[in-house]
């Protein structure tokens, strides 16, 4: 009997420890959840996400990213990872449900965004302040028109395919900058400075033989005999300085009238053939008056000479110019004379009322000689 009870005791102990065991389980079991109740996150960040989705986006649709292509490779890895961890969140039971870790990679996500953005920001500022200069030299280069002076402030050289293409691109960059497309306008710009610069070279090249010791005193010889041959025999000539765009007329070893005269739309280069809208270099007649040509009054010079056809069979037989190619002629000193404007295909163009003083000097046989430029000429500058 007394051995019964200490076994009855000794079940309800253990009974009692056990319930005591199985309550504690239970209790930690409840607390484990209430704790993680209150520190999971169950609902999505809505918010945060699409704020996330937006900086994304501004790195690819802001001007500017260009260069960061690799970096915004690696961010839209990174958010598409962030996407699939969200996804995978969405699909687990509402106990198991934790988007912390989405929270994280969405910031970290945003982080990069940002990051790149003032990135991209400080290169596009880099690049306005190259704009800037390269646009302002730009328009400098075009309204000073380069290193020739006053050869190109006065006159246009004609070959100006480059130099269209250059304005044309330098106002396409200026409406690229307006509207904030700063990479794009950046682009236009250079292409529009080397299309200048290839312009520019052109002219100067063309240009520098006004410039050139030995033609210089071919010019300044061939103009000094005609002044000595008016002196000589008081009969008047004609001298024409392209440079200058003068047409003298010369009498008794002296300037006796100066007119302004538009030549050929590529009067600076000396003339090789014909179509060549070059006026020619040289020593000449007049051949024909007329009084009602095309342009008016009009003096036919006897180009060309024989002078001009050893060059031009020279130069065929150099390959210097198409073997097909002729030399062309009906160079004239007519009327319809512009302002400014070197417009002919060759002739020498004066205004209507300075072509009627002309021709009232001239005669058959009349010499009229062609220079690039002279000290004769250089004189009258601003006359």
């Amino acid at each position: 009997m007394f051995h019964s009870g200490k076994r009855t005791r000794a079940a309800s102990g253990a009974r009692l420890a056990v319930s005591t065991a199985g309550i504690l389980v239970v209790a930690v079991v409840v607390l484990g959840l209430s704790v993680r109740g209150r520190l999971a996150l169950r609902s999505r960040p809505w918010h945060l996400e699409a704020f996330v989705r937006a900086q994304v986006a501004r790195c690819h649709t802001v001007p500017g990213p260009d260069g960061f292509d690799e970096e915004i490779s690696q961010l839209r890895g990174r958010a598409e990872a962030a996407d699939a961890r969200l996804r995978v969140t969405d699909s687990m039971s509402w106990f198991r449900r934790d988007y912390f870790p989405c929270v994280s990679d969405l910031l970290s996500v945003g982080l990069n965004a940002y990051l790149i953005r003032l990135k991209q920001a400080q290169r596009a500022e880099e690049h306005r302040t190259r704009l800037a200069v390269l646009v302002g030299s730009l328009e400098r280069e075009m309204v000073s028109n380069g290193g020739n002076g006053d050869a190109w402030t006065r006159y246009e050289i004609r070959d100006i395919i480059d130099r269209r293409r250059a304005e044309n691109l330098l106002g396409e960059a200026r409406f690229l900058r307006d509207s904030d497309q700063i990479e794009s306008a950046l682009t236009c710009a250079m292409r529009a400075w080397e299309a200048w610069r290839s312009y520019s070279r052109r002219a100067d090249s063309e240009l520098a033989r006004f410039q050139d010791p030995f033609l210089l005193e071919q010019w300044d010889r061939q103009a000094e005999n005609l002044l000595r041959w008016t002196f000589q025999t008081g009969r008047r000539a004609i001298l024409v300085s392209k440079l200058e765009h003068h047409c003298h007329v010369l009498a008794r070893g002296r300037i006796e009238k100066t007119y302004d005269a538009n030549l050929g739309r590529n009067w600076q280069r000396p003339k090789l053939r014909e179509k060549d809208a070059s006026t020619p270099e040289g020593q000449y007649r007049v051949l024909r008056m007329i009084r009602a040509g095309k342009y008016g009054l009009a003096l036919l010079l006897n180009y060309p000479t024989e002078s001009d056809w050893r060059q031009f069979r020279n130069l065929k037989r150099e390959g210097m110019i198409d073997p097909r190619a002729r030399i062309g002629g009906n160079i004239e000193i007519h009327g319809d004379g512009r302002s400014g404007v070197d417009w002919t295909d060759g002739c020498i163009a004066l205004s209507d009322s300075d072509m009627r003083e002309l021709y009232g000097f001239a005669y058959l046989g009349m010499p009229v000689t062609i220079v690039g430029t002279c000290r004769i000429s250089a004189s009258t500058r601003g006359d």
